[in-house]
């Protein structure tokens, strides 16, 4: 057996149209992309045994926006009729520290929360079901401390 890392890829299953993947995936991201109203990336898992001659599973385990070119700061929230888990995945917070992004996750009803009324206020970018970008007129001021999970934005008056 071969010493050092081991690379997964599905080239084989693409390649080969073994399984449905490849027409899936393109399936997924179009409907994802529809629904926020921007490129999207995806995280699934996949199981399949064809040696066993068991069916394949497939996992869609989330969706989030990709990164908006630009961005400083991605502020992720949750709604009191919504409440899902925070972004995960080490390719997104590769990407986060890669760009110098900050990320903040404010669960609904955390004190001192978020400025929904001031937000409004913002002229929209653009615009989903799911998901509004603005643009502040002047900086915000950002200040994260890493260690204590804490963090500020300071906007002007």
């Amino acid at each position: 057996a071969a010493s050092g890392p081991r690379v997964l890829d599905f080239a084989p299953i693409l390649r080969h149209g073994a399984l449905p993947l490849n027409d899936l995936l393109r399936r997924l991201l179009a409907l994802a992309r529809e629904a926020l109203g921007a490129e999207v990336e995806i995280e699934f898992a996949l199981t399949a045994d064809p040696k066993r001659r068991r069916p394949a599973r497939f996992g869609f385990l989330q969706v989030r926006p990709m990164l908006v070119g630009g961005a400083r700061v991605i502020v992720e929230a949750t709604l009191p009729e919504v409440a899902p888990d925070m972004s995960q995945g080490s390719h997104f917070f590769h990407n986060l520290i890669s760009f110098e992004v900050k990320y903040l996750f404010v669960p609904h009803g955390a004190a001192p929360g978020i400025d929904w009324a001031w937000l409004d206020t913002q002229p929209a970018l653009a615009e989903t079901d799911f998901l509004r970008w603005v643009r502040s007129a002047s900086p915000l001021e950002i200040a994260v401390d890493g260690t204590s999970g804490k963090a500020v934005v300071i906007r002007d008056a």
